[in-house]
């Protein structure tokens, strides 16, 4: 840790970090760790946030795209047979029944209240995005 920068008990406020703050950001005031903080040879630091926001749009996004990386398919097919609830040896049928079965247990129109119907929406999206990816999954591998 640099001479300049006083470590701060409060936690750093970018999400899913765990560490604690070294130092205040000169733009917005929040504290951050020094994973995200660009520090200048001055001691004052800028952290990510503030920096991608003076950022042109262009640089915001390729700068997105290099931060999270896509998954990839391999990554996408273990999370769909998590969420189908599948082995990872299922057949193409046994696919099929499991999206209709958890389809009809889970449709929106089978919700009481408003809550439970956005909870379904949701809940389906998964379930639809799921079972395109073991499809698409089934039909290379039989290729």
């Amino acid at each position: 840790m640099p001479w300049f920068v006083n470590v701060i008990p409060d936690p750093c406020v970018m999400d899913g970090c765990n560490g604690r703050a070294v130092l205040f950001c000169m733009a917005c005031k929040k504290p951050v760790c020094l994973a995200h903080a660009h520090i200048s040879h001055r001691g004052e630091g800028v952290c990510d946030e503030c920096v991608a926001s003076l950022l042109p749009a262009e640089d915001r996004a390729r700068r997105q795209q290099q931060a999270s990386p896509r998954a990839t398919d391999e990554d996408k097919v273990r999370w769909a047979f998590r969420v189908m609830k599948l082995k990872h040896s299922a057949t193409e049928r046994e696919i099929n029944l499991r999206f209709r079965k958890l389809a009809a247990e889970n449709h929106p129109d089978r919700a009481k209240t408003e809550a439970q119907r956005k909870r379904f929406q949701e809940k389906m999206a998964k379930i639809t995005e799921a079972y395109h990816v073991l499809k698409k999954h089934v039909q290379q591998e039989a290729a």
